[in-house]
């Protein structure tokens, strides 16, 4: 298989729902990711508006993060939607955002798949 296929997704690699207490590395690996793509200048958000919209009674997203040993290798931002042309519900990935050092591994499509 080559690089980037689940085969190669590093031994011990786990994906979990975030949490609150998480919010601080979702924060980063936005950061990371805005950086990436050159749009930090974009990028608006705070750790507070996280926890508003994302950890309150109704929140507006959720977020795995894939870890190794505790320590992050990437995530996805995602939400729910629905179609009304198709009655179906449906999954929007907002951001997918992967560590510079663990790009290649298979992390993204993993988080994908979860």
């Amino acid at each position: 298989m080559s690089a980037g296929t689940a085969a190669s997704v590093p031994e011990g690699t786990v994906v979990r729902a975030a949490t609150v207490d998480d919010v601080a590395t979702i924060h980063a690996l936005l950061v990371e990711l805005a950086e990436a793509t050159g749009l930090s200048h974009k990028l608006l958000t705070s750790k507070d508006d996280l926890v508003r919209h994302g950890f309150s009674k109704t929140p507006a997203f959720e977020v795995l993060l894939a870890e190794q040993d505790g320590t992050a290798l990437g995530m996805s931002l995602y939400f729910y939607n629905y179609s009304s042309w198709r009655g179906r519900l449906g999954v929007y990935i907002q951001d997918l955002v992967v560590e510079r050092h663990a790009r290649g591994l298979g992390i993204g499509g993993l988080l994908v798949r979860e």
